[in-house]
């Protein structure tokens, strides 16, 4: 049962005899009673934001853009329009070009006229990353290929391996590009947690 104390002090324990004992504010103490002490304390949390900081700007990135004509039978074009089949062609291309797979993009559309042997128009884009497209010279080897004379056969034999389509290519176009990365702004946040407990009354209570 809760049990309030209502009386003066002294009318319990009785009237003292003598002085008190020294008691500083550097000490503390909490009375010992019969029952649960239940004390309140409080944390402080305190923080702060640090200002932005500009940092140089990323590289650029060298972004080729191209086309190329393949040749297939009428029986494959699903073979290469379909997402599936897309996405082989990507991986015949990079194979052939010596880059990997997931820097290259493609696009086909097909001639609509009903012909045994089908054009079909391939638009690919091969997006360097940052430090691939640092590298001229490696950059330059990968025009050169797309300009000889030889990247027919190349792209016509990896390509068959991807999708399993046997293509003639022919009219291969290739386009240097460069990209401008826009810079950031850097933010550092900093929050500082103060453990100190706040000054304050004990409460108690007696059950």
């Amino acid at each position: 049962a809760l049990v309030v104390i209502t009386a003066p002090w002294y009318y319990i324990m009785g009237t003292p005899t003598t002085a008190p004992c020294p008691f500083s504010s550097d000490d503390s103490a909490v009375a010992t009673v019969e029952g649960r002490v239940l004390q309140t304390r409080t944390d402080g949390v305190s923080g702060g934001v640090s200002m932005g900081e500009e940092q140089d700007g990323p590289p650029d990135l060298v972004v080729i853009e191209g086309s190329m004509t393949l040749e297939v039978d009428e029986a494959d074009i699903a073979n290469l329009t379909s997402d599936e089949g897309k996405e082989d062609l990507a991986d015949g291309i990079a194979e052939a070009l010596d880059v990997e797979s997931d820097w290259v993009e493609v696009d086909v559309s097909v001639d609509g006229r009903r012909l045994a042997s089908k054009s079909v128009s391939v638009t690919y884009t091969i997006t360097l990353p940052e430090d691939a497209s640092q590298d001229t010279d490696a950059v330059d080897n990968l025009m050169n290929k797309l300009k000889s004379p030889s990247v027919t056969t190349a792209l016509a034999t990896a390509i068959k391996d991807s999708t399993g389509v046997t293509v003639s290519v022919s009219n291969v176009q290739a386009t240097k590009n460069t990209v401008t990365q826009t810079s950031t702004t850097v933010t550092t946040t900093t929050t500082v947690i103060d453990k100190t407990a706040a000054s304050g009354s004990i409460r108690s209570t007696i059950t």
